[in-house]
């Protein structure tokens, strides 16, 4: 039987000694192993609201910051379909294509379970007679808008009535305190 020499264990000591406190340091921060995690019960999941608009967040930046419509104009594939439902509608004005003009932060939402991007903006100088609010779903690709122009409001994607009524919603949600 082969016995290890005192000079190993001397060596091997500090060895252990620091894989005990890495895992210990990773238990203390949540990262170590974790026996797998049990199925939700079955009430949790049908508690989720399904009807109606909830606010999730906001969309931020690889730097933290809150990105508007014209932060993301230009990113795929919210570019994409957003000008597609422009080109169909044929609306070529600078504040609707390049999100220009002044404008919120886009916010995440849910719309009967269902999440999508908020995103609004409107021509400077003249945001009460002309404005655009895009509801997006990257799920989908689905996009629709509430476009007002000259104080005359019009509806573009052809959104349903439950759409619709969520555009009126959102005026009212605000994000928690």
């Amino acid at each position: 039987m082969h016995t290890p020499s005192t000079t190993a264990i001397r060596t091997a000591r500090p060895l252990v000694f620091a894989t005990q406190m890495l895992f210990v340091g990773l238990m203390a921060i949540g990262c170590a192993p974790q026996p797998p995690a049990q199925p939700a019960p079955q009430i949790q999941a049908q508690a989720a609201p399904q009807t109606g608009v909830a606010f999730l967040g906001y969309l931020v930046g690889k730097h933290g910051q809150q990105l508007t419509g014209h932060d993301i104009r230009n990113t795929p594939p919210f570019s994409t379909a957003y000008r597609a439902l422009l080109r169909r509608n044929k609306l070529r004005e600078a504040w609707l294509t390049h999100f220009n003009g002044p404008g919120t932060p886009v916010r995440k939402v849910a719309v009967s379970g269902a999440e999508y991007l908020h995103v609004n903006g409107c021509k400077a100088h003249s945001c009460g007679g002309n404005n655009i609010e895009v509801l997006y779903s990257h799920e989908t690709k689905a996009i629709y808008a509430r476009l007002t122009q000259n104080s005359e409001s019009r509806w573009l994607g052809d959104p349903s009535d439950e759409i619709k009524q969520a555009f009126t919603q959102l005026e009212s949600v605000a994000p928690p305190r």
